[in-house]
Parts: structure tokens; sequence; C-alpha cells
């Protein structure tokens, strides 16, 4: 059995956590950092699925060992 969905949602909880806080020590206002939190988690989002997708590129052409 695959622990992906798990691993998906224990990623969105503390990327929620991450954004909501970066958010507000952000923005001198809390109307406007509550306002920029759904664009802020979707760019952390793509950001980290860029990441990943940068290193297993990395792992097949770099890191592999035949």
């Amino acid at each position: 059995m695959s622990d992906l969905p798990i691993h998906l949602l224990l990623f969105a909880l503390m990327g929620v956590g991450i954004v909501v806080l970066a958010s507000f020590y952000s923005e001198p206002e809390d109307c406007k950092a509550l306002a920029a939190i759904p664009r802020r988690f979707v760019a952390f989002v793509i950001g980290c699925g860029i990441v990943a997708l940068l290193l297993v590129l990395a792992q097949y052409t770099v890191a592999s060992v035949r």
C-alpha cells in the first residue's frame, strides 16, 4: 500500500504552517497577510515541485550508478 496520500497530506499541513507564518511576518497588516496566503501557498507548492523534479532529474543523470 502506498503512503503517498499521507505524505501529501503532511506536506500540505506543514506547507500551510510555513506559508501562514511567512505571510504574517512579511505583511504589516493582517488583512493583506490573510489575502496573500492562497497565492503564497500555490507559489510554495510550485517551487517545491520544481525542486523535487530537479532532484529526480539529477538522480537519473548525475547520480545514477550501474
